[in-house]
């Protein structure tokens, strides 16, 4: 039970918050309950290590013999670091949130808390049908979100897009499970072999996809910076969390050298396009793909921890530079910090990501190079003022808060470095970091220096681009035929003929139903 108290207390936080909005508006110490009801569920989260692994089965499926796959929920490492990357992220917010206009208005820390327990248990999930069904939580609660703050039929036809490609991940886990049972295997992280691990990679990879899209968010910047940003570092998570569980074999698979290559060319052109983005909101999408990529390599690597400590950095690094919206020297500077683990260093949270015994050395420098242009787009948007707004105006109790919760999350990367899971106290490959490590002081020096750096034309991001194009344009021709066939159906059914048509249907039904019983 242990394992689902902080989305218990998360989620019944986000309800006093909710009933606070409904029936005491403008309650003074709402904030305060947000940000107690978050720590609590930190602090729970901090004291479960000294018992990890633990499981728990919330109910098994009837009759079991067709559904031996309960819905169960553990809490080893890898959930464990996620975890407590998400509920840091949460309190981290919640601190920031006191320098923004839209500060009195709880609802949205309410939405916040609530999605970052269903985040947690995401990544807790001990099984594909458990994770199955929260993904498909997760999935509709970013669909209303989306499609309430769009307006205009582009922006929403690019939301069902993204819903569409996000289903297809689910239904490639699912299809895995399937075939896995087919075979006698149990529907279980611990039983997977590798060449069924490769249904998961697509999967993962399908449902990351989803933010080649740029769905639109809420027009005012305090809401992107903190709840929506959130949203898609959560579901970023609950996709990332597979890696983890992928089995040390899956580099047996033949097609395991194919999805190397293609996470390693996905890493290069995020790399580019974070470099290149005007600043880390417009490049969000990238920097998550861009990380992921990279987590993605290290899981196809054998390296599941070097998996779940790049999945780590993308959320505490991510959610630190997409915070930083006050200009500060002194903050910007702190923020300089992560790049001691982005940069994958010797002690830091990065240090395992190139720990692995199996390597496929043409992929080594495409993925060193992407690195280097994350890390360097990182630098160059933590130190750029733009966008962000004056100190001097704040009050001084908000002034102390804001850094606060940037520190929080500095501080919990620096602890995972030298703590807490096998991946810590890790000198890592010292010939990768030092390579990353000038590669991308020479490319943030070259930047600084040269301002028409970022419009130089590069064929290969072209060519990248048209197949992103390509599969983006794919997905909305599958829109419009559905599209099309909604509306002929609906017809249909509500012409003249539709009783005959919805009786023939339901004969049609009934005899499926029936046939081959005697």
């Amino acid at each position: 039970m242990l394992v689902l108290f902080p989305s218990i207390i998360l989620a019944i936080t986000a309800l006093v918050l909710i009933i606070l909005y409904r029936f005491r508006p403008g309650f003074r110490y709402a904030w305060l309950i947000a940000v107690t009801g978050a720590a609590l569920a930190w602090i729970v989260l901090l004291i479960s290590h000294t018992v990890i692994p633990i499981s728990f089965t919330l109910f098994t499926w009837r009759p079991a013999e067709l559904f031996p796959s309960p819905i169960s929920f553990i809490a080893d490492q890898h959930a464990w670091i996620y975890s407590l990357c998400l509920a840091g992220l949460a309190i981290a917010v919640l601190l920031t949130t006191a320098v923004h206009e839209y500060f009195p208005n709880s609802l949205w820390w309410a939405g916040m808390l609530w999605v970052t327990g269903i985040g947690i248990l995401a990544v807790s999930a001990a099984n594909p049908l458990t994770l199955i069904l929260i993904w498909t939580l997760i999935d509709f609660i970013e669909f209303g979100i989306f499609t309430q703050s769009s307006s205009g039929s582009l922006p929403n036809r690019k939301i069902v897009i993204a819903f569409l490609v996000r289903t297809a991940g689910t239904l490639s886990l699912l299809w895995a499970g399937i075939a896995s049972l087919s075979q006698g295997i149990r529907l279980d992280f611990s039983s997977l072999t590798g060449q069924a691990a490769v249904f998961w990679v697509i999967a993962v990879g399908l449902r990351l996809c989803s933010f080649f899209f740029q769905l639109p968010v809420a027009a005012d910047s305090a809401v992107q910076n903190g709840f929506s940003s959130t949203l898609r570092l959560v579901s970023a998570a609950s996709g990332l969390i597979l890696l983890a569980r992928l089995p040390m074999d899956i580099s047996s698979s033949p097609v395991a050298p194919l999805l190397l290559i293609l996470a390693a060319l996905v890493a290069l052109y995020c790399g580019w396009k974070w470099f290149r983005s005007s600043d880390g909101l417009a490049g969000t999408s990238y920097w998550i793909l861009g990380l992921s990529a990279l987590a993605g390599s290290a899981a196809m690597r054998g390296n599941p921890f070097g998996a779940t400590a790049w999945g780590s950095m993308m959320i505490l690094s991510g959610g630190a530079l997409f915070l930083n919206s006050v200009r500060n020297n002194w903050t910007d500077r702190a923020l300089l910090i992560n790049c001691w683990g982005l940069g994958t260093l010797p002690f830091s949270l990065g240090a395992v990501v190139w720990l692995s015994t199996i390597w496929f050395q043409i992929t080594l420098p495409l993925l060193i190079i992407s690195q280097a242009l994350l890390v360097a787009g990182y630098i160059i948007k933590t130190m750029n003022p733009a966008g962000k707004t004056s100190d001097q105006a704040l009050p001084a109790w908000t002034r102390m808060l804001y850094p606060a919760g940037l520190g929080f999350l500095i501080c919990l990367q620096i602890i995972l470095g030298i703590w807490g899971w096998e991946g810590a106290m890790q000198f890592g490959l010292i010939p990768a970091g030092l390579s990353a490590g000038i590669l991308t002081i020479g490319i943030t020096f070259t930047a600084s220096r040269l301002e028409r750096f970022n419009l130089i034309p590069v064929v290969w991001i072209k060519t990248m681009s048209a197949w992103c194009k390509g599969f983006a344009q794919g997905f909305s021709g599958l829109y419009r035929f559905l599209d099309r066939l909604n509306l002929t159906v609906t017809e249909v059914l509500e012409g003249d003929g539709g009783v005959m048509w919805t009786l023939l249907f339901l004969v049609l039904f009934v005899s499926l139903m029936t046939q081959g019983r005697p």
